[in-house]
């Protein structure tokens, strides 16, 4: 399996690149068995809770290298058709015994630039030869939506508006365990939130550019860059 099989395998199709924020729900997964879906990082901690799977699932998240993570992330690997994944994830052994993933090379790996300064040829047109992981994991799963040729992409659950956990619950997510032990003083959630905005800005972008529409379904989503629209009304 080549990620040039996969080289506009979709033109034409919509699909639903799903976030992990707290508008998500299993009820909304539900609806979705029926759709193509791109689900990322620890999608799986909502398995127990619907019978929805992801189509593709794209993992990019260094979190692989966390236990409390770890499981969640190869449920969701496992659990679809098909997984494109950062070439890092070759070296673990349990991803690298699975036969349903397609390893891709990242960039800006560990960008340090404030958010804004980050470039619209961020996005990459060729997963084959790079995938962008700035700002947030979306962006990535949105550059492998448009390299399969999906001219209609929606976002689920893309919220934004990152916080700090309080009182060991995350509230950024769908699941309030989702990550509690990132509450440090370390942890910058203004750059992370800046970055996501910014990673919409280039996503956009690269829409105006190619011709295909992202359309946000989050009704309380803070991204900003795509028309919006409700689920009811695409379903």
């Amino acid at each position: 399996m080549d990620v040039v099989d996969f080289k506009d395998k979709h033109k034409g199709q919509r699909c639903f690149v799903i976030g992990n924020g707290p508008s998500l729900t299993p009820e909304i997964l539900d609806k979705l068995r029926n759709e193509y879906t791109i689900a990322v990082n620890r999608i799986g901690k909502i398995f127990n809770r619907t019978d929805w799977r992801p189509t593709y699932y794209v993992g990019i998240t260094t979190a692989l290298n966390d236990a409390r993570h770890k499981k969640d992330i190869i449920a969701a690997i496992k659990s679809a058709q098909v997984a494109f994944c950062w070439d890092y994830y070759n070296s673990e052994e349990t991803v690298g015994k699975l036969t349903n993933v397609v390893y891709l090379p990242c960039s800006n790996v560990d960008y340090k630039k404030p958010p804004e300064e980050a470039k619209d040829s961020f996005w990459s047109d060729d997963i084959g030869k790079r995938l962008d992981k700035f700002g947030v994991a979306v962006f990535s799963a949105l550059q492998v939506a448009a390299y399969m040729g999906f001219d209609l992409i929606y976002l689920i659950g893309c919220d934004g508006g990152y916080t700090r956990p309080v009182d060991g619950k995350d509230y950024s997510h769908f699941d309030k365990a989702y990550r509690p032990f990132d509450a440090c003083n370390q942890y910058n959630y203004d750059e992370l939130n800046r970055a996501l905005l910014r990673a919409h800005e280039i996503a956009q972008a690269a829409a105006d550019r190619r011709g295909f529409k992202i359309v946000n379904l989050s009704p309380i989503s803070q991204i900003t860059a795509h028309e919006k629209a409700n689920l009811e009304d695409v379903l």
